[in-house]
């Protein structure tokens, strides 16, 4: 996998290479754009998808990792289950079809004369925001790898943790086949599964864990090599230059 990404930031690199004097300056400015579209995209999403959980009590990550519902509430036993454990700390797992219910059910005349919200709207737009912020952050991860990898003693060779950077690329990717899966589940009602979305959704949310890894020690590797570079060469001895 880390020798694909390699493959893969060598060819962007060369892209954005544009000469001696113009090489940072667009990996900067790209790297920047994509920053501020992740950190806009992100607050927009949160911010639309709050009502979710304020009036149902379920977020878009519950829908994500409901495939695991019944494995996780009746694993290993019914009464000692890992959903049981997983209440403890506020993340257990809940069934796709509670979900779904709590977010369809105000939405029908019966719901609107008893008052309860109609939330299903609110999560189809929060879910168009989830593909830009997938497209954001994964262009963001492979030109902060890029820049990374620049500042790395070793560059042009491949470095393993600046590969691990690049993973949030990977990431990205799963996160749209998660999204394509969510989007079809919240337009047609129908139910989520182990495969997809709960299982690309776990691999994104690893690799997402890996890639901050990666690019903090990428980054103190890079630092480590600046600050090398900026201190003078030890001379010899003032004994030996005095005598």
């Amino acid at each position: 996998m880390i020798a694909i990404m390699f493959r893969v930031l060598r060819v962007v690199d060369g892209l954005l290479d544009g000469g001696a004097e113009r090489r940072h300056q667009w990996l900067a400015a790209l790297t920047l754009m994509a920053f501020v579209a992740m950190l806009t995209s992100g607050y927009v999403l949160t911010s639309i998808a709050a009502p979710l959980a304020e009036k149902s009590g379920f977020r878009l990550v519950d829908l994500e990792f409901s495939g695991f519902f019944h494995i996780f509430d009746n694993y290993p036993t019914k009464t000692y289950s890992l959903n049981r454990a997983l209440r403890f700390i506020g993340s257990e797992t809940h069934d796709s079809g509670d979900i779904l219910k709590a977010w369809k059910g105000g939405c029908d005349e019966k719901a609107v004369r008893t008052r309860q919200p109609c939330l299903m709207p609110i999560a189809k737009r929060a879910q168009k925001i989830d593909f830009l912020f997938a497209v954001a952050y994964g262009a963001f991860a492979l030109l902060l790898a890029i820049a990374l990898w620049r500042g790395q003693p070793d560059y042009p060779q491949p470095v393993r943790w600046v590969g691990f950077v690049a993973l949030g690329a990977v990431a990205a990717v799963f996160d749209e086949i998660e999204n394509i899966r969510m989007w079809s589940i919240i337009e047609d009602a129908g139910r989520a599964d182990i495969l997809l979305p709960s299982s690309a959704a776990l691999v994104k949310f690893v690799l997402g864990t890996t890639s901050l890894i990666g690019a903090v020690v990428a980054l103190g590797r890079a630092h480590k090599a600046a600050m090398a570079e900026g201190e003078p060469e030890a001379g010899p001895p003032d004994t030996l230059r005095r005598g």
